[in-house]
């Protein structure tokens, strides 16, 4: 089907094809557009009313979307087994230590992230198929697991501040607890106060070729994810500043072994960044027009963070069991250096 243009198409936008789907909202599935000089061409692979949407020509393309949409897919199920597998690994870990708070801590956002990854497929790959009530829920799951995601993420950044500026001198009574409440907790405050305004506010949304169960609200949208991952970005950008500048004070009061410092500090910083969630901010670099190699990058990093938190925390506990180690092959040889000295 062919529709013609009554006026030329502005040089900085383009025509679609699209049709409404039976949640009355323009969906461009199985539709490819031709577009000449003074129409367009629809050929889609089923029977429906069509239309053509003049949209910004810096949209991106069905190919690009596609191929992003594919890394999506396989990095978050990449990520959820190795978060998976890191909760497995470090529950025994997990509960000899109960101490550790570190530690538990990386295990709350590893689950975090689990749950948003395995609610990001559940809604990929259920939404055409699930009723407006099913897709409600899992929009609401959606939006609690990526807030949950950003809270731990802030939770890392402070608990770090802490260890830096209070390791010893201040104890917080049921600290751990504190940070599940407020980790687990405000997430599902915000989602329960958005879904008792209105309901509404979650549901099917259309993306390039993709449908999937989401915030509806471009208004809370924005307010709820965009502008709080903004906010835990800068702070923990900051406290990550702080980390580095702290780091390299350490490197100049004690220099020796010059090269493995330096792997391990640069191991160090990037581990740190992928729990501090700075990766996230590669986002704001494509708002307003697309860059395609920044959306590739973000997409690649971000639905593999779970990956990069499962080796960052199996790179810290084997630090931990070689300093372990060491303390205790030096307890075992100090006797004997007494005991040879007494006999000479």
């Amino acid at each position: 089907m062919s529709f013609s243009h009554k006026s030329p198409v502005p040089e900085n936008m383009t025509t679609k094809c699209v049709f409404l789907n039976r949640y009355d909202k323009w969906d461009d599935f199985g539709c490819l557009s031709e577009k000449l000089q003074n129409s367009t061409t629809c050929r889609c692979s089923h029977f429906t009313f069509f239309a053509v949407l003049m949209i910004p020509a810096s949209s991106l393309d069905t190919q690009n979307t596609r191929t992003l949409t594919y890394l999506t897919y396989i990095g978050c199920a990449v990520s959820a087994a190795f978060c998976a597998l890191t909760l497995l690994t470090h529950w025994k870990h997990c509960r000899r230590a109960a101490s550790e708070h570190s530690v538990q801590i990386h295990v709350n956002l590893a689950s975090a992230l689990l749950l948003l990854n395995l609610s990001f497929l559940a809604s990929a790959v259920l939404s055409p198929l699930s009723g407006p009530g099913l897709c409600t829920a899992m929009a609401v799951l959606l939006h609690y697991s990526l807030l949950c995601t950003f809270t731990w993420m802030a939770l890392e950044a402070l608990h770090l501040c802490r260890l830096l500026w209070q390791p010893f001198t201040t104890y917080i009574r049921r600290y751990l607890l504190w940070l599940c409440l407020l980790g687990w907790g405000f997430p599902a405050s915000v989602v329960l106060i958005i879904v008792a305004v209105n309901k509404k506010n979650y549901g099917q949304t259309t993306t390039g070729t993709s449908s999937m169960c989401w915030v509806t609200n471009v208004t809370i949208h924005y307010a709820s994810i965009t502008g709080y991952l903004g906010i835990v970005l800068f702070l923990n950008a900051g406290i990550l500043v702080s980390v580095i500048t702290k780091m390299a004070q350490l490197r100049s009061v004690s220099s020796h072994n010059e090269t493995s410092r330096t792997c391990k500090a640069t191991c160090s910083v990037l581990g740190l960044s992928c729990a501090l969630g700075l990766t996230w901010g590669l986002g704001f670099l494509s708002i307003g027009y697309i860059n395609l190699p920044i959306l590739y990058i973000f997409t690649i990093l971000n639905s593999l963070q779970g990956f990069f938190l499962f080796l960052w925390i199996c790179m810290i506990r084997y630090r931990k069991e070689e300093l372990a180690g060491k303390s205790t092959q030096n307890l075992e040889t100090k006797p004997q250096n007494n005991i040879i000295t007494t006999t000479t």
